[in-house]
């Protein structure tokens, strides 16, 4: 029994330490940089708000920026970002894989994008309460603020970027909604660094990124495509699913898209597929190490 347990603890911590130096470095870091500064303009009309009014906000108001066309292409952005250096095959790594052999090595590429997944989504979540911190109540319900915003025209006056959704605010407790929205963001992140990944192993680190990158620009196709088009488009680009407001609902041309429950279904399927893709693609190309540290 010991001897099986061993292996696996090596392997876990082998894996643990690996998505750390993955997640946490300089290149991460000076992303989170530019992100705060672009969240800090993009709230800005809440704080004004909030000052204003005298209604400090709650810290669930970052759940709605994702309705924003242009906050979503930053965040997807930031994951091409993120997972840009695919297939991992810097010199040190082919070490790696000599001692583990290839099924191991590939298991640990897997556990680093989905643990990076999630410390993204995690960090961008927390910086919607940190860029509101001096305007921010501690409530677990959505708060006078976004009821207001919700509820009267302000949020057209002022210009927001984004849209406050009453049907979310009447529909879900802050926390819940967080934790579903949370696993979606996740899961869409997974299903980014999973397939530039896969990508990146069957062709080069060029082809994923261009791949990964048309998935940004498919949401501009979508907001810009014809009736017949966006019903299918909504349905199989889970790029398209992290506009959570959207979800459960038809747009103004009567377009369904899909719920929370099916979106989370597709997504936990498409992710096991593309883990399952990469064993067998990695157990049959030929690798090619290179010279960067």
């Amino acid at each position: 029994m010991v001897g099986v347990i061993n292996p696996m603890v090596r392997f876990f911590k082998a894996a643990v330490r690996e998505a750390g130096a993955f997640f946490f470095c300089k290149r991460v870091a000076a992303f989170f940089v530019v992100w705060l500064f672009y969240l800090y303009i993009f709230m800005s009309p809440i704080r004004e708000v909030a000052v204003k009014m005298n209604y400090p906000a709650t810290p669930w108001g970052i759940l709605f920026a994702f309705s924003g066309l242009y906050f979503n292409l930053i965040f997807i952005v930031g994951a091409i970002y993120l997972y840009a250096r695919v297939p991992f095959m810097e010199r040190w790594q082919m070490y790696q894989l000599i001692r583990l052999g290839r099924q191991k090595w590939i298991g640990i590429q897997i556990f680093k994008i989905v643990a990076a997944s999630f410390l993204y989504t995690a960090a961008v979540l927390a910086s919607g309460v940190l860029i509101m911190m001096p305007h921010l109540e501690w409530k677990a319900d959505w708060g006078k603020l976004y009821h207001t915003l919700a509820l009267t025209n302000v949020q057209d006056e002022i210009d927001l970027g984004f849209f406050v959704s009453y049907r979310l605010i009447n529909d879900y407790e802050p926390a819940k909604l967080l934790l579903i929205s949370a696993l979606v963001f996740f899961l869409v992140v997974s299903f980014i660094g999973l397939t530039m990944f896969l990508i990146s192993l069957c062709f080069s680190r060029a082809v994923s990124v261009i791949m990964a990158t048309s998935l940004a620009i498919a949401e501009i196709a979508v907001e810009n495509a014809g009736r017949r088009m966006q019903r299918v488009m909504v349905h199989f680009i889970p790029t398209e699913w992290i506009k959570i407001s959207k979800a459960g609902t038809k747009n103004i041309m009567g377009i369904l898209s899909p719920d929370f429950d099916d979106i989370m279904i597709r997504l936990f399927m498409i992710v096991l597929i593309l883990m399952v893709l990469i064993y067998l693609a990695g157990s049959r190309v030929s690798y090619n190490f290179y010279g960067e540290e």
